[in-house]
């Protein structure tokens, strides 16, 4: 849940998301049944749709592969009380040493 305010308005928007999350073939983070209000009413399904594809497309390890980086998830666990147990095994090849510094920067 956020609020917010264009600068100079006193209008807030109120926007509520929620959903909840699985990991495919240990690489893809999946949102299931999402949903998403804004002021207490629901977001157009265009807008959810777009929101949802994009967020699925950016967390897959297997964007990392191309640059010589193997990532898989063993384990991905949210507890109720917001506590995250995740357990990641990394393989880089040499290439890959370069992208992370390069990225890093």
């Amino acid at each position: 849940s956020i609020n917010l305010q264009e600068q100079g308005k006193d209008d807030i928007l109120h926007i509520v998301a929620q959903t909840s999350v699985q990991i495919l073939q240990g690489r893809r983070l999946q949102l299931i049944n999402p949903s998403l209000t804004v002021d207490g009413q629901p977001a157009p399904l265009e807008i959810l749709t777009a929101l949802v594809d994009g967020v699925n497309r950016r967390f897959d390890l297997a964007n990392l592969e191309a640059a010589g980086i193997t990532a898989r998830v063993l384990q991905f666990q949210l507890s109720s009380n917001q506590e995250l147990d995740l357990a990641i095994v990394v393989r880089v090849e040499p290439q890959g040493l370069a992208w992370l510094q390069s990225y890093a920067k």
